[in-house]
């Protein structure tokens, strides 16, 4: 579904919220969520920037900030001689 469809899904399911009708009211906060979630990570990311993070070490779902590289390669090692194999190493880039 293109976002220009996800907006006009929004827009039906509230003219059918003003009517009385919010079945469509749950799919369409899902839209809202997707649309949005883009900015979001954008915002972030950028403010970890200027917090001068530069390096996320992910360890299954799970991260820890480095400021530099050294740092943030000594501890995937360490995750990883700990037998966890779901270590990345993320550089964190100022988006725009």
């Amino acid at each position: 579904m293109t976002n220009y469809e996800k907006l006009e899904a929004i827009h039906c399911a509230i003219q059918e919220a003003l009517n009385g009708n919010l079945l469509e009211l749950e799919q369409a906060l899902v839209f809202v969520e997707q649309l949005r979630e883009p900015y979001l990570k954008e915002k972030t990311i950028n403010q970890d920037y200027k917090d001068g993070w530069r390096y996320i070490v992910w360890v299954g779902g799970n991260d820890d900030y480095y400021k530099n590289y050294k740092d943030a390669k000594r501890d995937a090692d360490e995750w990883k001689d700990k037998g966890y194999d779901d270590v990345i190493i993320e550089r964190i880039k100022e988006i725009g």
